[in-house]
């Protein structure tokens, strides 16, 4: 599948996606919950991912799933790197991936959500990537398990999945959430450039909204797989920046 890279606005759009994480409690952000110091087609073959299992098919000629969604994931935490690369060059104290606990009004998941950077020059500054660049494809249609999928827009700090379950199954989104999300940083390797970890979470009536972070694409098909599990019929992945920036 051809790929088209677009220079992405950083303009309304992205303005109202942070809003939208952080107008329940823009100033009351409460404990820092981990700050790491940074160390010195017609495809019909049916393709099992590494964690989940569902039976996946893509209407796309000479397509590997898996790929494609690596190609996705991997173009933005290119830009990812280079963006934390360019903000420690920008500051005296500082550090990518900090996990906060904000206060109860937030809507997001458990209430944590984990910044891009955080400087602390004096006074502290949190600064969200806003990517350049995106890659954008023609819409794929397919199905994953039980269920018809269509995939419209794929940015991998933004992805708004809508789905047909009245309820989520509450013990495997914790289950889920505590693995990729990672609050205590049980997975936490000292050495290790990124914390390959989701950035936040937010569960509303029939959708899910994602910024996966620097996390693996496993995620991505293990969130796929847990909606599968629970009987899932529908499910549409789309971007709420880029649904937002098409109607401007």
């Amino acid at each position: 599948m051809p790929f088209n890279t677009q220079r992405s606005s950083t303009g309304n759009a992205s303005r109202l996606i942070w809003q939208q994480r952080f107008d329940h409690a823009p100033l009351e952000v409460g404990q820092v919950v981990s700050a790491h110091a940074e160390p010195e087609p017609a495809l019909h073959a049916t393709v099992k991912p590494k964690v989940a299992t569902g039976q996946y098919r893509w209407q796309h000629e000479h397509m590997d799933p898996a790929a494609f969604i690596a190609r996705i994931r991997d173009h933005y935490v290119d830009q990812f790197r280079a963006f934390a690369e360019q903000q420690r060059a920008r500051c005296t104290q500082g550090a990518p991936e900090v996990k906060f606990n904000l206060n109860d009004q937030s809507e997001l998941f458990n209430q944590l959500y984990c910044v891009d950077f955080i400087k602390n020059d004096g006074a502290v500054e949190m600064v969200e990537l806003q990517p350049e660049n995106i890659l954008t494809f023609e819409p794929i249609t397919g199905t994953f398990g039980n269920s018809s999928l269509a995939i419209k827009y794929l940015r991998w700090d933004d992805v708004l999945m809508r789905h047909d379950l009245d309820e989520l199954p509450a013990d495997q989104l914790s289950k889920w959430f505590q693995l990729w999300f990672d609050p205590e940083d049980a997975r936490h390797n000292p050495q290790a450039e990124l914390s390959e970890t989701i950035h936040s979470l937010v569960i509303q009536h029939h959708s899910i909204s994602i910024d996966f972070g620097t996390a693996k694409p496993d995620a991505f098909w293990d969130i796929l797989q847990l909606l599968d599990d629970a009987g899932v019929t529908y499910i549409e992945v789309s971007s709420s920046r880029a649904e937002a920036e098409k109607e401007d």
